[in-house]
């Protein structure tokens, strides 16, 4: 196991920042494990120059995501230069269309508030946000009343002697 030193930290947090997964850095061998990195993930006083290590493992995933939908953009300007006109064309766009769609994926998921689904809940003049507050203590106040009258209409149970169910019995609130 490889013990925690901010020179180890900072550039393991460099090569997930561009683009590198912890599978992939945890095969060089001067590189902690993906299990050993998940610990430091965890510790906050661990730090990275002026950051804690959780901190500065967050920003090298959003810097992630960034790296991906850079590539996403660059594999989908160059894939003209790709095509050549042959029958492999096909394979190429469909192979494209695989990694693009992994990337994204993955990029919103590192960093939702940038490359995620955009919910809008607010400030939109077509479909304004409504809030309905209901008074419950009118309601409240008629369950009593509700509930004798149900009570009231209830045949009066008989205490069984060899039956181990209570019997409901109907009394005045």
């Amino acid at each position: 196991m490889i013990k925690y030193s901010e020179k180890i930290a900072s550039e393991l947090l460099e090569r997930i920042a561009c683009g590198e997964t912890l599978v992939q850095i945890e095969r060089d061998e001067n590189m902690p494990a993906r299990r050993t990195v998940m610990k430091w993930k965890r510790n906050p006083k661990l730090m990275v120059g002026d950051q804690t290590f959780p901190e500065a493992y967050r920003e090298a995933k959003r810097d992630q995501a960034d790296h991906y939908a850079e590539l996403i953009n660059t594999d989908a300007l160059e894939l003209d230069k790709r095509l050549d006109g042959t029958r492999n064309d096909n394979t190429i766009v469909q192979a494209m269309r695989l990694k693009i769609d992994a990337l994204k994926w993955t990029a919103s998921k590192l960093n939702p508030m940038a490359y995620g689904e955009k919910l809008q809940h607010s400030n939109d003049p077509e479909n304004p946000v409504t809030i309905n507050l209901i008074d419950y203590s009118k309601v409240v106040a008629t369950i009593p009343r509700a509930v004798n009258r149900t009570l009231e209409h209830l045949p009066e149970e008989k205490d069984d002697p060899n039956s181990d169910t209570p019997q409901l019995r109907a009394e005045t609130i």
